[in-house]
């Protein structure tokens, strides 16, 4: 009976903890982190003005948060509706043309996910490193035919530059 009462306790905890992942996740469903912007007000409406008008200038794009919140110095929270956090995100990428500036816009991770990311960048990253030390290696034994540039030979096969 014991044993019985201990499995239970378990399975309640791992499908609380489900449960309690699911809401989060709910929750931050609709929400974007911007950061890079000085943000120099706490009050939640005018935060929510100053970044409708960053959205307008930078992304040509005219969104009405439901809510604001300064989370740092550079980083706030918005919550948005779902169709306004898609545009926001299919134009994003706009933010590159602002020079000498490191300006983003992410979605709002769990922490379940933000750690998944991080396993998920290191190895992307150490899959790169170990891509360019063998290209580095094949380079390092391979012979420029009559240094004209147009292609090397690798293991007695000649190989065109792309």
């Amino acid at each position: 009976m014991k044993r019985e009462n201990e499995g239970i306790k378990k399975e309640m905890k791992q499908v609380s903890k489900q449960h309690m992942e699911i809401m989060e996740k709910t929750v931050k469903e609709n929400n974007v982190v911007v950061s890079g912007f000085k943000i120099v007000t706490d009050d939640g409406n005018k935060l929510r003005e100053e970044m409708s008008n960053m959205l307008k200038e930078h992304l040509n794009v005219d969104v009405k948060s439901k809510q604001a919140r300064k989370l740092g110095e550079k980083t706030c929270l918005l919550e948005l509706s779902s169709e306004d956090k898609e545009l926001i995100m299919q134009n994003k990428s706009k933010l590159r043309r602002v020079q000498n500036e490191r300006r983003f816009i992410n979605e709002d991770l769990t922490n379940a996910e933000l750690k998944m990311r991080k396993v998920i960048r290191a190895k992307a990253q150490e899959e790169r490193e170990q891509r360019v030390g063998s290209l580095k290696l094949v380079l390092e034994n391979s012979s420029l035919i009559n240094g004209s540039g147009d292609g090397i030979v690798i293991n007695e096969r000649w190989k065109k530059w792309c």
